[in-house]
């Protein structure tokens, strides 16, 4: 019996008893590996010797496995253990091949980087000639950075036929043959298991259902791992049931994690979200999906079905296999948030974007939806026309749209918000949108959504996911006349640059920032009185970011603008994320009565400004009533109690007093402590400070009392 006999009887014994006995080692049947290449075509094949006896490429060894009365060619995809290996992206690799009985054959290797299903002449891995029997030779190449992650083919040749260009194929070739094997591209973001037998033995997944996504692709002969291409909308704070369908073997466990915090891992405390054991074929379990309160953005989830005790996200095993998805999760400061996998590289992606001259860089890659600001920043007033250009991808026929967020409610569904939509004609064409801002659009940034939604659809929703393509968000700036100026900001509070925190006399304004939390924020129906000729410190708690700088301005004079001499209170830097700092300022005497602007800004590196455009930052307005000094009066030991001992200072006050703001700062100006008197007796710990003179603010409605202590052993 020849050898191409035998291995047929090996595979249908082993098939007939698949569900009985699980090996670990060898092919073990089967009908369909998932090998989807051209099947080469050799006349004589290896009769005469020439065939491969050895291939070695990381932890793929299969060797002395050739014979002159082999086939010609010899599927060794997801064969088991030694038949396949993982090559890291960028990576240096070594090909090691041994020839046959025929002393002079050519041996060519290719990989189908680019997972197109054909072997290239540019996916050639090199070739070489032997000069005797049963010589190795290697060849060297390297794995491209850019390819997907995932599995696909390794063809090796061997055949007496050299033309100029090698047919992977072998058509019309003489002697020879091939072998395919199935190699795992990984980039390591995230992990993927090494899967040696794969679906072949139908461990695979029929069907994975989250909140109105289906993905029913699974069957035999699926490729072991896929790519993240679909994706499910769900909330923060819900949960929601997973629903998971096995395939034809009947004992397999389901797995499923998150990648909660975006580590490209999944070994963190509640990533592993929960799994079942099928007791059957086609066994359907259902496992409840809980969505952090906390969470927003794109969250990888990844569901395993495989033949395995215990399941682990990354470890390698050999039966089953490995799917990832997205979550979508919306931000309550964003838009709705899209995805789609195919993007840009597709050619329906957006070329390039400008507003009224400003452009942005655009960029491709999951998710395919970008929020970033324009440069330079974009400052517009209401009625006032302006360009939207959008320039379209290499191929001809796309939907491209344009939208605007007038009334600043995150959404694009009002009235006079969608500037346009329109298809490309031809490759590389530019799409123009006129638009006008409409007269009623408020105050601040608001965002422009520009979005290419794939060939061959209607006028989509704003919110709709393309089918290939890219969603952006820009962020300009709304400052209408007669209003305060307003600074457009291109990446505002995007990267942790923003005021988390105001207090000044009744001003009590804090934890109110975050990342995307509005470029500017009118709050002045905050407001506080203050007294001419008095100090004041007014307290600002920095954002995330650890070296901006935070100026603040009162309009003393009520022009309208912070432009006077001493409207500027002073600027202050912070060098720690949220660090509280303290601005001291005095109140000049003078002045004109009354109620003021007071403004507020955040900004990174460079000289403050209360109007100009920027970068990072943001901008807070608030009120203050200027009033005389009518009631200033000294402090009585009635008023104000003071005793520092055992690391505290015990404050007692007036009932009168109760309400005030209070600051504690040491001899150098340093603020130690603020907030709000709440009853007549208050601790503030001084656990660790040093000895020497310490002075204690209380700012009443009418008063403004001041006592100095000293901190002894």
């Amino acid at each position: 019996m020849n050898r191409s006999v035998l291995l047929f009887v090996c595979c249908i014994a082993t098939s007939t008893a698949a569900n009985a006995q699980r090996h670990q080692t060898g092919y073990r049947g089967g009908p369909v590996t998932g090998n989807t290449y051209c099947v080469p075509d050799f006349v004589t094949g290896t009769a005469a010797g020439d065939y491969i006896d050895g291939v070695v490429l990381g932890t793929l060894s299969n060797i002395e496995t050739g014979d002159s009365a082999g086939a010609e060619f010899t599927d060794y995809y997801f064969y088991g253990t030694g038949f396949t290996t993982r090559l890291l992206t960028g990576s240096a690799q070594n090909l090691t091949i041994t020839s046959g009985g025929y002393q002079s054959d050519w041996f060519t290797a290719w990989i189908d980087f680019d997972r197109d299903n054909v072997f290239e002449p540019s996916e050639m891995l090199g070739q070489f000639q032997t000069q005797t029997p049963a010589e190795t030779q290697s060849i060297n190449f390297n794995v491209p950075f850019d390819v997907r992650p995932g599995y696909t083919g390794m063809r090796v040749m061997c055949s007496f036929n050299n033309p100029a260009v090698p047919d992977p194929c072998a058509v019309g070739y003489n002697w020879g043959e091939v072998e395919d094997y199935a190699v795992l591209l990984d980039n390591g973001a995230p992990c993927i298991p090494l899967t040696s037998a794969g679906t072949v033995d139908g461990d695979f997944m029929s069907l994975v259902g989250l909140n109105g996504m289906t993905d029913a692709t699974g069957l035999q002969g699926k490729l072991p791992y896929s790519l993240p291409t679909r994706a499910a909308h769900v909330e923060a704070g819900q949960t929601y049931p997973l629903s998971v369908v096995t395939g034809d073997y009947d004992n397999d466990r389901v797995g499923v994690w998150v990648d909660w915090n975006d580590d490209a891992v999944f070994d963190d405390p509640a990533e592993y979200i929960g799994g079942f054991l099928a007791t059957s074929s086609f066994f359907q379990g259902q496992i409840q999906l809980p969505v952090p309160a906390d969470a927003w953005g794109w969250k990888r989830m990844r569901v395993i079905c495989a033949d395995e005790l215990v399941l682990t996200p990354c470890d390698d095993f050999f039966y089953g296999e490995t799917r990832d998805y997205v979550l979508v999760i919306d931000h309550p400061l964003l838009p709705c948030l899209t995805y789609n996998y195919a993007g840009e590289p597709s050619n329906y992606g957006i070329a390039s974007v400008s507003v009224g001259g400003s452009t942005m860089a655009v960029a491709g890659g999951a998710p395919n939806h970008l929020i970033a600001g324009l440069d330079p920043a974009v400052s517009l007033q209401p009625g006032q026309s302006i360009d939207v250009t959008i320039g379209a991808g290499a191929l001809a026929v796309g939907r491209y749209q344009a939208f605007f967020d007038k009334n600043g409610d995150l959404d694009f569904d009002d009235v006079d918000e969608s500037i346009g939509s329109q298809f490309s004609s031809m490759p590389n064409q530019t799409i123009n949108f006129p638009y006008t801002i409409p007269a009623s659009t408020t105050s601040g940034g608001h965002f422009l959504r520009v979005a290419a939604f794939g060939p061959q659809v209607g006028t989509q929703p704003a919110c709709t996911d393309p089918t290939i393509g890219q969603v952006y968000d820009l962020m300009v700036t709304v400052d209408a006349q007669g209003a305060p100026c307003i600074p457009a900001l291109s990446s505002w509070t995007i990267y942790g640059d923003f005021i988390d925190g105001v207090e000044l006399g009744s001003i009590v304004n804090t934890g109110t920032g975050g990342q995307f939390a509005p470029l500017y924020t009118d709050y002045s129906a905050q407001a506080t009185d203050l007294i001419l000729g008095d100090p004041y410190t007014l307290t600002i708690t920095s954002g995330e970011y650890d070296d901006d700088l935070f100026s603040a301005w009162i309009d003393y004079n009520g022009d309208g603008d912070w432009s006077d001499a001493n409207e500027l209170l002073g600027t202050v830097a912070n060098t720690t994320p949220y660090q509280v700092l303290a601005l001291n300022f005095m109140v000049p005497t003078g002045i004109p009565l009354g109620p003021r602007a007071m403004r507020v800004r955040c900004e990174y590196n460079v000289t403050p400004d209360p109007c100009a455009d920027g970068i990072y930052g943001e901008t807070e307005d608030y009120s203050v009533n200027l009033n005389s000094s009518t009631a200033v009066r000294p402090i009585s030991d009635g008023d104000i109690q003071v005793i520092a001992r055992g690391g505290q200072v015990e404050v007692m006050l007036a009932e009168a007093l109760v309400g005030s703001s209070v600051q504690l700062l040491d001899a150098t100006g340093k603020l130690l402590h603020s907030g709000i008197v709440l009853a007549t007796r208050m601790l503030i710990p001084l656990a660790g400070a040093a000895q020497g003179s310490y002075v204690l603010h209380v700012q009443g409605t009418t008063a403004v009392l001041s006592k100095r202590f000293v901190l002894a052993d």
